[in-house]
């Protein structure tokens, strides 16, 4: 192989790895499942949720008066890969990194109940803001389950 021949692909190989390396950068993510119960106990709004207070005031959230935080765990997302998820109330769901929309992450969340069908949200959260929804009975309200991403692959802030 002759000295210009191997630099040639040398630096193809450096290319690749390059594209590689940045692909690989907008192909994963950390978020934190935040499980939220919503009720109407009059406790209000959890310090821990104390940032989410303006959302809470919106519909659907306006139906409800309080706001606990249950449980929160962190995952390390890769795109397309399902992260299995394992919530209070024998919730089993899944996280699923779909890409990016420009500076949006594209997520599905799939959550089910021992024998019910499965409730898909697809949404599109900003790095470091979350994408909230509800709909799932609680034993005293409704579960409202929050995803937060963070900017970079590192850990997630709020």
């Amino acid at each position: 192989m002759t000295m210009k021949y191997r630099q040639l692909v040398w630096g193809v190989l450096l290319s690749l790895s390059i594209t590689v390396s940045d692909a690989n950068a907008d192909d994963r993510t950390r978020c934190e499942i935040l499980t939220v119960q919503a009720s109407n106990n009059g406790t209000g709004i959890s310090q821990e949720l104390s940032q989410f207070a303006d959302l809470f005031k919106k519909e659907p959230f306006s139906a409800f008066n309080s706001f606990d935080l249950i449980d929160r765990q962190v995952v390390d997302l890769e795109l397309t890969v399902p992260k299995a998820l394992n919530l209070p109330e024998n919730i089993k769901g899944s996280l699923n990194l779909n890409g990016r929309i420009g500076k949006q992450i594209d997520l599905t969340l799939t959550l089910t109940r021992k024998n019910k069908s499965p409730i898909t949200i697809r949404g599109h959260a900003s790095p470091g803001s979350p994408l909230i929804a509800a709909g799932m009975t609680s034993p005293r309200g409704r579960w409202v389950f929050g995803v937060i991403c963070a900017k970079e692959t590192g850990t997630v802030t709020f």
